[in-house]
């Protein structure tokens, strides 16, 4: 093995074991669309990512109500 693909094997150790969070959640959905298709979704998340969204729709609300109310 040279030294790339040694770095290439403990990286991809590294990925798989950051997969494994213990508070992960998951979510997916299945949606039929008759004769036309199917659609599936996924998603997971962690509680961080979850206050971290919260903080940019309230950033953003809050960016938005401001400016509604400069041109008032």
């Amino acid at each position: 093995m040279n030294a790339t693909s040694e770095l290439a094997a403990v990286n991809g150790h590294a990925l798989r074991a950051a997969g494994l969070h213990p508070d992960e959640m998951k979510a997916s959905v299945h949606v039929q669309l008759g004769a036309f298709g199917y659609f599936q979704a996924t998603a997971r998340t962690t509680p961080a990512g979850i206050v971290a969204v919260a903080l940019l729709v309230a950033v953003s609300a809050g960016a938005g109500i401001w400016a509604m109310r400069l041109r008032a």
